[in-house]
């Protein structure tokens, strides 16, 4: 390896270790070569890790695709064109660019927006990042995320992310996880013995059959690397006999496999006449996992309207009621009120009352599909398209009060009529947010989001103050707190129901009154906590103070070099890279 090459690779390592904030100094020369050498010799991460070369080779190569020849227009002019919105909405530090919070926060909401991707690690409550340690071997999936935020943070110093960065970030992420897909997609070929080279053609009933595999071993959440064919088996049997979720699943399936299999015909991808390669089942795939999210939402759409006929306040649901309910297709409303109360589900107002949460509930762990160690597909968050339509109206961090019910008044949603006359409370409390804020109204603190889950209780979630609740998988529930079950026991349920009859009901709203949405006399809960997307002050290093702030042609020059040292590494240690993507970055700016 040459000395210079040797002494790029140090900058990056110790800006690397740098950025996980451990206390481990940065390696010497000669760990360095150690740890370069390493990473052609490690062994396949876990179906719920990732290696770190992984990871920063596909955001050196996205990097590198997006700033010289053969970038991909098309993906990082649709992914900006995406993200602009909030970005232009977002607050931003003294640079016009995006802090850490504001970042995670933007790409939390494109990807749950694009696909129904609950991406693990950008969550408004995740802060951890991965260690020295689970870089070496393999950090977990969940803070992927984190390590490629902070990577390119380091890199470009402390001006914060612009709108092209954030674009870079997204594409990074979208590609392991296409990545991770076809690492599976290879596991089912081999479990059915399928060869994935050019003279493994299969007939559009093998590749029918792949798909069904690959689809139940991803909505069911199993363990690719223990997976077996026989358990699948078994499996497919009990989605059958559960309701006809599965059934519809397959049926779309098949339209996702016809179409992509016309226009991979039409790229000339394939001669259909004898087959389909590996390559067009990938594309398949590749569309599948990306639009299995709004495929999903036609069902969450059924659970919503499912509890909108139990409401008895607007967008809540007696538990009473929610227990008698019991169950409907596969959705079982069994779940104890401890694990309710934890996922932040319940509304508690009135302890002689508990209602849940329409909005919390249909967006809650419990709904989502552990579809990979990287996300979960989880129901659509309606509000989001009531945000973005703000966004795109106002496009900044804040708005009168005036201007904001003006457009509110006249805007619609899914279960609420416009235009329309607002109740005077909501008026009242928007105002009082105003005057706390200099007479303008933060669109993305708490208090906002409070407010918009009462112009819209049946689309916005209600947002409880921070550390009062704990979302979690039942599994991650149960392990932290030693219970065996997240169902209620009979027992519970009983006193639920016996204390609930204390209570008269509200007289049944017409489908005209709940249009209007919540009333003068339906009062919901309000809490004046209010939480923002702080911009913290950059803390500047006076001794790296120099080099930060690189501009972006000095950090797509360095990532160039980066990425030709990648390729070095491969042929250095002899792996092939099989992604077809990166290998092409490479090829472009290094070969």
């Amino acid at each position: 390896m040459s000395t210079a090459l040797m002494r790029l690779f140090s900058v990056f390592i110790t800006t690397f270790f740098a950025s996980l904030g451990s206390a481990t100094p940065a390696p010497d020369n000669q760990a360095l070569t150690d740890f370069f050498a390493s990473l052609g010799s490690l062994a396949p991460a876990p179906d719920n890790q990732a290696h770190v070369e992984d990871v920063a080779g596909a955001l050196l190569a996205e990097l590198s695709a997006s700033s010289g020849e053969g970038r991909n227009q098309d993906r990082f002019e649709r992914l900006e064109d995406a993200i602009r919105p909030t970005y232009a909405s977002l607050p931003k530090n003294e640079h016009g660019n995006l802090n850490h919070e504001a970042m995670r926060y933007a790409l939390h909401r494109l990807f749950l927006q694009q696909h129904g991707w609950f991406v693990r690690g950008l969550e408004p409550s995740a802060e951890k990042s991965a260690s020295s340690a689970d870089v070496l071997k393999g950090m977990m999936k969940e803070n992927v995320p984190a390590y490629v935020q902070g990577l390119l943070e380091k890199m470009i110093g402390d001006r914060g992310l612009s709108l092209h960065d954030l674009a870079v970030v997204a594409v990074t992420l979208e590609d392991l996880i296409h990545n991770e897909s076809v690492q599976r997609l290879e596991k089912v070929y081999d479990m059915h013995g399928f060869k994935k080279g050019p003279e493994g053609l299969l007939q559009s009933e093998e590749v029918e059959n792949v798909i069904n595999t690959f689809m139940t071993i991803y909505i069911t959440g199993s363990n690719w690397t223990t997976v077996t064919m026989a358990k699948l088996a078994n499996t497919k049997k009990s989605l059958a006999q559960m309701s006809n979720v599965w059934p519809k699943t397959q049926e779309w399936l098949k339209k996702v496999q016809h179409n992509m299999t016309e226009a991979s015909s039409e790229l000339k991808l394939h001669d259909p006449k004898h087959g389909l390669g590996f390559a067009t089942t990938e594309r398949i795939i590749e569309e599948v996992v990306g639009q299995f999210g709004p495929f999903n939402d036609l069902e969450c759409m059924e659970l919503k309207d499912v509890l909108v006929k139990m409401e008895d306040t607007p967008g809540r649901v007696r538990l009473s009621d929610f227990y008698e309910k019991e169950k409907h297709g596969y959705w079982e409303f069994d779940d104890k009120i401890e694990y309710l109360r934890s996922q932040g589900v319940l509304d508690e107002s009135n302890p002689e009352l508990p209602r849940v949460i329409m909005t919390n509930y249909i967006g809650s762990w419990a709904q989502c599909l552990k579809a990979s160690g990287m996300y979960a597909v989880c129901c659509r968050n309606e509000c989001e398209d009531l945000m973005g339509q703000l966004e795109r109206r106002f496009a900044g961090p804040t708005a009168t009060p005036a201007r904001i019910i003006d457009f509110v008044a006249k805007l619609s949603s899914q279960s609420v009529a416009a235009p329309r006359a607002l109740p005077q409370t909501l008026i009242k409390r928007l105002n009082e947010v105003a005057a706390s804020n200099g007479g303008q109204v933060p669109l993305h603190g708490r208090l906002f989001a409070q407010w918009m889950s009462h112009a819209y209780p049946r689309e916005c979630p209600y947002p409880h103050e921070a550390g009062t609740s704990n979302p979690q998988t039942p599994d991650q529930w149960m392990e932290a707190t030693a219970q065996e079950s997240t169902k209620v026991s009979k027992e519970e349920k009983k006193r639920t129901l016996t204390a609930a009859e204390k209570h008269p009901r509200k007289a049944v709203k017409s489908a005209a009154a709940k249009s209007r949405g919540v009333d003068e006399h339906e009062e919901l809960p309000w809490t004046e906590a209010e939480e923002l997307l702080v911009i913290r002050p950059v803390l500047q290093d006076k001794k790296a103070s120099r080099n930060n702030g690189m501009s972006f042609w000095e950090l797509v020059f360095i990532c160039l070099g980066l990425a030709g040292l990648w390729r070095a590494k491969e042929v250095w240690s002899g792996v092939a890279r099989s992604k077809a993507s990166t290998s092409a970055a490479f090829d472009k700016c290094c070969v």
